[in-house]
């Protein structure tokens, strides 16, 4: 499995500051279908929703706050030399999953 690119991973992150798809299409120059088209295959990789959809937009779901929070982190740190697979760690998501997020993993 390749790993989740940088462009996914800030994608992801301007979904989630925006709030809907159509404003984070906007911000990224990217077509609203397009931006949907990529959140729905990183959720799809992960077998697991990580936004929840409304009429009045999106808001990130339990394992979408975590992975926000890790795309982040890879952010502020520059994302250069970091790449993203299977093995993720949750623990800090305790109660909803068991310490994992099947999909991704960051490592250097």
């Amino acid at each position: 499995m390749q790993p989740l690119d940088h462009l996914s991973l800030n994608l992801f992150i301007v979904v989630c500051e925006e709030g809907t798809i159509a404003r984070a299409g906007e911000r990224a120059f990217m077509a609203p279908s397009a931006v949907s088209k990529r959140i729905s295959d990183i959720e799809a990789r992960f077998g697991t929703a990580l936004l929840k959809r409304s009429k009045r937009g999106v808001e990130p779901t339990p394992a979408g706050l975590a992975l926000l929070r890790h795309a982040r982190g890879n952010h502020s740190m520059g994302a250069a030399g970091f790449s993203c697979d299977r093995d993720f760690d949750l623990r800090g998501l305790r109660g909803f999953f068991s310490g994992r997020l099947p999909g991704l993993s960051c490592q250097r």
